[in-house]
C-alpha cells in the first residue's frame, strides 16, 4: 500500500481561487447595475410640462384635473421640467418654452422632446386655432394665443422631434364664451407642418370632446 501525499496548500489555493471568483463576479455584477443605470438615464426622455388651471375672466369655465394630470406624470420619473405656476399667460409661455428648448446638456443627446400643455382650445374669427390662457377674454380674440405661433417657437429648435400633447379639448361649445361649436381640432390640423419637426397630438378629434375622468 501506498499512503498518498497530501499537499498542505492545495487547500489554501482552493480558497483563493473561490475568493476570486467571488469577486470577479461581484464586480461584474456591480457593473452591470452601473451600465443599467446609466441607460436608463440616458434614455429618459425629456417633458415639459405646462398647465392652465385659474382664469380671470368669469365667463371660461375651470381647466379640471390639470395638477392631477402632472401628478400622474410626475409619477412617470421622465425628465422633467415643469412650470411652477397655473398661472400662464402668452408672454410667459412663450418665454418659458424657448427656454426650456435650450435644455440642459443632457438633453442634446436625446432625439425626442415632449411638451404637455393642457388648457382650452378656441377658433378664432377668422378660423385660426388658438389657446386660452390666463388672462384670455373669451369676448376679445387678440388676448388668445394663435397655435402657429407656438408652432413656430418650437420649431426654431433643429435637431430634435418635438412633440406638443395638447389637453385642449373640454370645450365642445360653451355659449357663455360665445362657442356654439368648437372647431378647434377641425382647424389645428391645417397648420401642423411635421417637416419642421413639430408633431402635435390632440386629446380628441374632429366632432369629439375631451372628457375628464378623477380616476
Amino acid at each position: 500500500w501506498r499512503t498518498k501525499k497530501v499537499d498542505p496548500t492545495k487547500g489554501r489555493r482552493v480558497r483563493h481561487r473561490t475568493r476570486l471568483i467571488v469577486l470577479g463576479l461581484t464586480a461584474i455584477g456591480l457593473m452591470l447595475v452601473f451600465l443599467a443605470a446609466v441607460f436608463r438615464f440616458y434614455w429618459q426622455t425629456p417633458m415639459v410640462v405646462l398647465g392652465v388651471a385659474d382664469y380671470a375672466h368669469p365667463c371660461i369655465p375651470p381647466n379640471s384635473f390639470v395638477a392631477e394630470d402632472a401628478g400622474r406624470i410626475d409619477s412617470r420619473n421622465m425628465d422633467e421640467r415643469r412650470y411652477p405656476s397655473s398661472l400662464v399667460t402668452k408672454e410667459i409661455l412663450l418665454d418659458f418654452l424657448a427656454e426650456q428648448l435650450q435644455g440642459p446638456q443632457s438633453w442634446s443627446r436625446r432625439k425626442v422632446l415632449l411638451i404637455y400643455l393642457s388648457a382650452h382650445g378656441a377658433v378664432r374669427e377668422d378660423g385660426m386655432p388658438c389657446l386660452l390662457l390666463s388672462k384670455a377674454n373669451p369676448l376679445d380674440s387678440s388676448s388668445w394665443l394663435p397655435v402657429p405661433t407656438l408652432l413656430e417657437v418650437l420649431a426654431q429648435k433643429q435637431g430634435i422631434q418635438k412633440v406638443l400633447i395638447l389637453d385642449s379639448g373640454k370645450l365642445d361649445s360653451h355659449w357663455s364664451s360665445g362657442i356654439l361649436y368648437n372647431g378647434f381640432a377641425d382647424r389645428l390640423a391645417e397648420h401642423v407642418k411635421p417637416d419642421t419637426g413639430v408633431h402635435v397630438l390632440l386629446a380628441c378629434g374632429s366632432g369629439q370632446r375631451a372628457w375628464c375622468a378623477p380616476e
